[in-house]
């Protein structure tokens, strides 16, 4: 898979599709347009409550919430495109799109990134919060 294991230039892109064999190439396009589809989508609306509620126990700049909050969205976005890219890819199959395939790997990284971002950002956050109230709480009166 392009998007579990990215390659970094056109030819290794074109060499791994060309691998998948027919069968492969309609599987992986059949899957992005349905599993990798839903799953960013239905995380989204997770992953961006968590970061709310994160965000309660935080007195941040406005703008500095709003980068925090955006970190789902960013993840679902570079998610979509990259499955967008491979569609484009599989259906071009075996005319070569070299720019795209050039922005794929790229994409892939900012995704994955975000996705690692939006999930250890609000959690480590949480857990912060969580032990500022252990503290407190364990302080004489």
């Amino acid at each position: 898979m392009l998007d579990a294991s990215p390659a970094f230039s056109a030819s290794d892109i074109y060499k791994r599709l060309g691998e998948y064999g027919e069968t492969g190439r309609r599987n992986y396009q059949f899957r992005n347009m349905t599993v990798d589809v839903l799953l960013p989508l239905s995380v989204l609306p997770v992953l961006f409550l968590l970061m709310r509620k994160a965000l309660t126990a935080f007195s941040l700049r406005q703008f500095t919430r709003a980068a925090l909050l955006s970190l789902p969205l960013i993840y679902v976005t570079f998610d979509l495109v990259e499955n967008s890219i491979v569609l484009m890819l599989l259906r071009n199959y075996p005319e070569r799109l070299d720019a795209l395939a050039g922005i794929l790997p790229y994409a892939t990284i900012v995704q994955r990134l975000a996705s690692l971002l939006a999930i250890a950002v609000p959690l480590t956050m949480l857990g912060s919060a969580a032990a500022r109230r252990s503290r407190k709480a364990s302080l004489p009166v």
